[in-house]
C-alpha cells in the first residue's frame, strides 16, 4: 500500500535563466537544452524568473519504495482517489 502527505507548503513551478545563489533546503530542478526548469516553495521563488505558475501543492511518499516497482503511478493515483483528490489523465 502507497501512503501520501500532503507537503505543507504551496509550491510555484519556473522556468529561470539560472540557478544564481538560489539555496533552499527543499526544491527539484530540471534541465533540458532549452530550459531550466525549478520546483520550490512559491514564498522562495527567485527573482530571475522567467515564467511561473503558483497554486500547486506537493505529497511526500511515506516509507519507501524500490525502482522497479511495477504500478507506482497507479497506486499514487489510486492514494490520490481515495483521498478525495482529482486526479486528471
Amino acid at each position: 500500500m502507497i501512503a501520501l502527505r500532503r507537503l505543507p507548503d504551496a509550491l510555484t513551478v519556473c522556468q529561470v535563466a539560472s540557478m544564481g545563489n538560489f539555496n533552499s533546503d527543499f526544491y527539484f530542478a530540471g534541465r533540458t537544452e532549452e530550459e531550466l526548469s525549478l520546483v520550490c516553495r512559491t514564498a522562495e521563488t527567485p527573482e530571475n524568473t522567467l515564467r511561473r505558475e503558483d497554486g500547486w501543492r506537493g505529497f511526500r511518499v511515506v516509507g519507501s519504495m524500490e525502482f522497479g516497482l511495477v504500478g507506482i503511478l497507479a497506486g499514487i493515483s489510486g492514494a490520490l482517489a481515495a483521498a478525495g483528490y482529482e486526479v486528471l489523465p
